[in-house]
């Protein structure tokens, strides 16, 4: 079954629109609570999509489940390529629901457009805690998915993110959490310093297997090409908890438990939502 919920944000006056999916299982020990991310196309009830996989079969056992999808809604109200979003009918209000501006804006944390002190991660954060303690039966397990433009935002957001650290690395048992983010397909990265591989280097080797790179394949990039959101350089203030530096936010990265799923030729513009800009190429030109 499916519900909408409408969770609000403190400080702002102003609510996240949410999906949410819930379902019982056969086994397992304690809730498993995926939040997914969408793209910049807003085709928020394609999660519906992971949730089979989630109620087990051929006598799997698995976990009662939670599976929400936040909606973070363009101000012009569009996808990317200028379709309707598919909301599920529900009808996105910016005197009511916190709203971005541009396709993207939600994805590197940007502030809401009629919430200036709030960007998409404090909304996330806000959803991560209400996901995690609701009612009912504990949650044992969180998975914060996205691909695309959602690729973009869960792995910025697991590097800035003290909400989805502390959840994960608590030294209390009856706190901590089993905290994975598994992304793919972006156009751009977060990279943890600045380096780039160079453009003439090949990768793979005659096989597609991955061949060992060498030091002397990476070339050093300017500030411009590591700045935030394809690197650690010049990250807005606004997104950093007291206490946080550049070599605090890297350690955060290593630490997490995070999947990249690899996607080869990713280079396919469409509606403009490819990132061809400097910084993004200088990451690879034919795919992320």
């Amino acid at each position: 079954m499916n519900e909408i919920v409408f969770l609000p944000v403190a400080g702002t006056g102003l609510a996240l629109p949410v999906v949410r999916w819930s379902g019982g299982g056969n086994g397992g020990d304690g809730k498993l609570v995926v939040i997914v991310v969408h793209g910049v196309k807003r085709r928020v009830f394609e999660a519906a999509s992971l949730i089979p996989p989630m109620h087990g079969g051929g006598g799997a056992l698995s976990p009662r489940w939670e599976m929400y999808a936040p909606i973070f809604h363009a101000a012009g109200g569009a996808g990317d390529d200028g379709a309707a979003p598919d909301y599920g009918g529900v009808a996105v209000d910016a005197r009511a629901h916190l709203v971005w501006r541009g396709a993207a804006g939600y994805a590197a944390g940007h502030a809401a457009a009629n919430a200036a002190g709030t960007s998409s991660f404090d909304a996330m954060d806000a959803l991560v805690m209400h996901a995690l303690a609701g009612g009912g039966e504990a949650a044992a397990a969180l998975r914060v998915v996205g691909f695309s433009a959602g690729a973009q935002f869960a792995t910025r957001y697991a590097a800035v993110s003290r909400v989805l650290e502390a959840y994960s690395s608590s030294s209390s048992s009856s706190s901590r959490r089993d905290v994975r983010v598994v992304a793919g397909s972006a156009s751009s990265w977060l990279y943890l310093d600045a380096r780039r591989l160079r453009i003439d280097h090949a990768a793979h080797g005659a096989d597609g297997a991955t061949a060992e790179i060498a030091a002397d394949a990476f070339c050093e990039q300017g500030r411009a090409s590591n700045a935030w959101k394809y690197g650690l350089d010049a990250i807005p203030r606004a997104l950093l908890s007291a206490g946080d530096t550049v070599e605090t936010i890297r350690a955060r990265v290593l630490r997490s438990n995070l999947t990249i799923v690899l996607v080869r030729d990713d280079n396919a513009v469409s509606g403009g939502s490819l990132d061809t800009s400097p910084p993004a190429l200088a990451q690879c030109r034919s795919h992320r």
